[in-house]
């Protein structure tokens, strides 16, 4: 079974692994098609020495770009990677009429849950997720803005 792979898949990989996804890349393509055409070459009765020798030639020099690059990579990794800290907590059994709000590093998943309050209306579950570039403190607050039947908002 083949599957096609397709620009955005390739773009959110490369994206994710950085410098290491175009170092494998260039391993898995480059210098195997070089090495594909370097044994053609040899295969073949008429080629030159010099022939064969340019097509080694250029098969080591892939291969070897393809090891730095991967060297680089993992430089890159373990240094330079963007580094991203979340903290996640979720707030039960809100009712249609609250709504909650934060500013753009926070972001709300709400999730139906399967109780009914006194009043016969459902109530849901909101998953918050906070994320910063530097990890969280014993302590810090999370800014959230809670709102009750439309009424102007609290800020917690």
């Amino acid at each position: 079974m083949t599957e096609k792979i397709d620009i955005v898949t390739s773009v959110k990989t490369a994206f994710e692994y950085g410098p290491f996804y175009f170092a494998l890349l260039l391993l898995l393509t480059v210098s195997t098609l070089a090495g594909r055409t370097y044994r053609n070459v040899c295969k073949r009765p008429e080629s030159t020495p010099a022939e064969r020798e340019t097509h080694r030639k250029y098969f080591v020099a892939s291969y070897a770009l393809g090891l730095v690059l991967v060297g680089v990579s993992v430089v890159w990794w373990v240094a330079f990677r963007p580094k991203l800290y979340s903290y996640s907590v979720v707030i039960r059994n809100l009712h249609d009429y609250e709504s909650v709000a934060s500013e753009r590093t926070v972001y709300f998943q709400p999730e139906a849950t399967n109780l009914i309050d006194e009043e016969g209306a459902q109530t849901r579950n909101e998953r918050v997720l906070a994320i910063q570039d530097r990890p969280f403190k014993s302590g810090q607050r999370i800014r959230l803005d809670y709102a009750k039947d439309r009424r102007p908002r609290c800020t917690y």
